[in-house]
């Protein structure tokens, strides 16, 4: 049973290093087979570096470079021993002993919060022992490694008066390195990160939380015969730096650790990381970091060494010669720490949270916004110290009236009448319009304008009319029907339907209650026929919905065909007919009056079977105002 880790461990090296990250690659071998097997392609490298580096070289705490900064580095990198060929009880060789690695990277700052990055890895040279006696193939030796770009977005920032830095990071690897290197996955890979800072003094403490979703969420088998306690699975980890950094310029220095706890059929690791760094004048730096692997997983060497060069844009040592410029970028012509280009008083020393402008008396406030600057006040009153400008024993900041001596209860006010109404302002509704005791000092108003005065107007800002107490017409259920005209005021439904869900056979108007279907009688009876039940019902409905109407009458009419008298007192039991099927439905009778016209009242022409049948109907007038009923 064969399978790959990074590190050969033996005897008392191996007890002390027994958290070294144990390569999870497997390859299935068969101790009788001679056929060489290629390593499935991955991307053996699980460090990348910090192309901007501004804090950092290898973590992102939170830092971003200056707006419109940038840096380019170019850092060769050794690993040693990154992927070892094992089996369940011993070494096999090292399928990677060394690694070379150029990394070209660059970064560039668009804004102060939104940072672009970039980095393309060769692997220069790889060799390691030959394992072809058990049946793995040695990788190529130069590769092209996964090239990575990324962004990162800042949230807050030290300098910008916050707690601490806070940014979130993406990184995305593009799967077109050469896979028979193992410099390249099979799918796209991920990195988000969020990694936060803070300046201690001459030290920044930092922290860098992500997870390396490599090739996608997909895990790499390398051994179809792999057993327990050898592990045969890369894929994707989650990841955790801490870092402390010197803050000084010229040398600096940084210590750090980075665990890596993966998601696939692998153990953790760990790596001990040390750096330094020499920044020149002109913007070149020279940087030197080191790394001790422990644990068991694939891409941790049992160390690494990496050293570079890099060049930076506006990143420069803070101070400047005497006869510099006070707007000379990379500098900080008034030694307050704050550069010049971010520095919006860059003459005066200040304080990073205020852009490099100074509060003067410490109130939290830059002398720019404060209105007294050497005077300690508070936020609210514009750094303004509390006073009472009148003496009338209330502070400014409380006195409604500070340039007149009033009284207490008047907020130190003192007592007016403005408008001359008689009325002192305390009790006046309207301090500048004369107007009436009776209506509290305000005039008699219209505000609405629909002819009705405000104190006997329900609706001051709504037009009305009085008939509604000055308030318009409503439409309780939302339909687009007003009340008056809706048939189910309290049930929305369409318009054509007059407000209601169900077909309308009534349709109420401001003068009627228009039926679009006649009643029925027996012929030269007065009783109603079955068929009108239920529009009669639906007029009972109308009127229980409408309280607002208050009188109906009830008219019937015939043609002029027999005697007049005769049809005048059949249209009369017709229309009583009516009123009393629809008191039988819940309808007051105090609001129903019937009248019988007779042919009188003829809405089309008698000559003709189709006038006689329109002349023969029941009409619903709505009354208003005063009715005068037959006795």
């Amino acid at each position: 049973m064969a399978g790959f880790d990074g590190l050969t461990l033996s005897g008392l090296a191996r007890q002390t290093r027994s958290l070294f990250v144990l390569v999870a690659l497997f390859m299935a071998t068969v101790a009788s087979a001679q056929a060489t097997t290629r390593v499935p392609s991955f991307d053996l490298e699980r460090l990348t570096f910090n192309p901007a580096a501004r804090e950092s070289l290898w973590a992102s705490t939170g830092d971003v470079l200056l707006p419109r900064d940038w840096r380019v580095a170019l850092t060769m990198h050794y690993e040693h021993d990154p992927l070892v060929y094992r089996t369940a009880s011993r070494r096999v060789g090292a399928v990677v002993g060394s690694r070379f690695t150029a990394h070209l990277m660059g970064a560039y700052a668009l804004f102060w919060w939104l940072e672009l990055g970039a980095q393309v890895p060769v692997v220069l040279y790889q060799s390691g022992d030959d394992l072809t006696g058990s049946g793995v193939a040695r990788p190529k030796s130069f590769a092209m490694g996964t090239p990575w770009v990324q962004a990162r977005f800042g949230v807050l920032q030290e300098s910008r008066g916050a707690f601490l830095d806070l940014a979130l990071h993406l990184g995305v690897g593009l799967p077109i390195g050469t896979r028979s290197g193992l410099a390249s996955d099979l799918n796209v890979s991920f990195e988000p990160r969020v990694g936060a800072g803070k300046k201690l003094g001459p030290v920044r403490i930092g922290a860098d939380l992500g997870v390396q979703l490599r090739d996608g969420f997909n895990r790499t088998r390398l051994s179809p015969f792999a057993v327990d306690g050898v592990h045969d699975e890369v894929g994707s980890r989650l990841a955790l730096g801490l870092v402390v950094t010197t803050t000084n310029v010229g040398l600096r220095g940084e210590l750090g650790t980075r665990i890596d706890v993966p998601f696939s059929r692998t153990g953790s690791a760990a790596e001990v990381l040390a750096g330094g760094r020499y920044a020149f004048a002109n913007g070149v730096e020279l940087h030197l970091l080191g790394a001790l692997g422990f644990g068991t997983l694939p891409g941790i060497p049992s160390f690494r060494l990496a050293a570079g060069v890099s060049y930076g844009g506006l990143e420069r040592p803070a101070t400047c010669p005497d006869d510099a410029p006070a707007t000379q970028a990379g500098c900080d012509f008034d030694r307050d720490g704050v550069l010049n280009e971010v520095d919006a008083c860059n003459e005066v020393p200040g304080l990073q949270k205020f852009d490099g402008c100074p509060d003067t008396d410490g109130d939290g406030l830059p002398d720019a916004k404060d209105h007294c600057p050497e005077h300690k006040g508070p936020i609210e009153r514009m750094g303004c110290p509390r006073v009472d400008t009148d003496g009338d024993g209330l502070t400014d900041d409380v006195d409604a009236c500070p340039g007149e001596p009033g009284t207490r209860e008047l907020k130190g006010c003192p007592v007016r009448d403005t408008d001359g109404d008689g009325i002192p302002d305390p009790d006046d509704g309207c301090v500048t319009e004369p107007g009436t005791k009776e209506n509290k000092g305000c005039p008699v108003k219209d505000t609405d304008r629909d002819g009705i005065p405000d104190p006997e107007d329900s609706c001051v800002n709504e037009p009305g009319d009085a008939a509604h107490h000055g308030c318009p017409l409503r439409d309780t259920d939302g339909d687009g029907v007003t009340d008056e005209l809706d048939n189910c005021p309290n049930e929305p439904g369409p318009k054509e339907n007059q407000g209601c869900k169900k077909r309308q056979l009534v349709e109420i108007t401001r003068e009627k209650l228009l039926i679009k279907e006649q009643v029925l009688f027996e012929s030269g009876k007065a009783v109603i026929l079955p068929r009108s039940f239920g529009m009669l019902d639906q007029v009972a409905d109308v009127l229980r919905s409408h309280a607002e109407v208050k009188s109906v009458r009830i008219e019937g009419h015939t043609d002029s065909r027999g005697k007049r008298e005769s049809n005048v007192a059949l249209s009369q039991r017709r229309a009583d007919a009516v009123k009393a099927y629809l008191v039988g439905r819940g309808v007051e009778a105090s609001r129903l009056w019937s009248v019988g016209y007779g042919p009188d009242m003829p809405l089309d022409s008698n000559a003709t079977d189709a006038g006689r049948q329109r002349n023969r109907r029941v009409e619903f007038v709505i009354e208003t105002g005063e009715t005068t009923r037959p006795k």
